[in-house]
């Protein structure tokens, strides 16, 4: 009697579609910011309400306020990436800034060549509107709504990434 082998169950790859959703505006500097994503698995990141002023502070400074929110949202994606190794996959970003994702995407290129701990394309970052519905969401909305993600991310480690943007 031969005993039939189970398949093996297929590794995700590049066809694999991660979506990422944010909870609390960049420019809302009176609440955090939840960046979460979603594919099967699924993580978050957190920026505190008081680094986001200080961060704020920090462009006003320099005159460079319209800046603010692309880079720092930027940034913080980046962050969720590297530390979940999002890379080789598909990521559908929910369009949060509409009109900005060429600049958005260029930044998250940018960071990546230049950090070298992840690879991504542009081709790899697509933008659209990630629904309620998605698991992104849920990671997210529940994680703004806790206060707590699997990183709290530091406003030293958003400036050292402001810092390699090329303007």
């Amino acid at each position: 009697m031969s005993r039939i082998k189970k398949p093996e169950k297929q590794i995700r790859n590049k066809n694999t579609v991660c979506q990422v959703d944010q909870s609390g505006k960049i420019e809302q500097t009176n609440k955090i910011t939840i960046i979460a994503f979603s594919n099967g698995k699924h993580g978050s990141v957190k920026l505190k309400a008081s680094d986001k002023r200080y961060l704020q502070d920090i462009y006003r400074q320099a005159g460079k306020s319209k800046s603010f929110t692309l880079q720092v949202f930027s940034a913080l994606l980046y962050l969720l990436f590297e530390k979940f190794k999002l890379e080789k996959t598909m990521v559908f970003i929910d369009k949060e800034y509409p009109g900005h994702e060429p600049l958005i995407r260029s930044y998250l290129v940018q960071l990546a060549s230049k950090r070298g701990k992840i690879e991504l394309t542009p081709e790899d970052l697509r933008f659209g509107l990630v629904g309620k519905g998605s698991n992104a969401h849920g990671v997210s909305s529940k994680a703004f709504k806790a206060n707590r993600a699997d990183f709290s991310i530091a406003k030293e480690e958003i400036l050292s990434l402001i810092l390699l943007y090329e303007h």
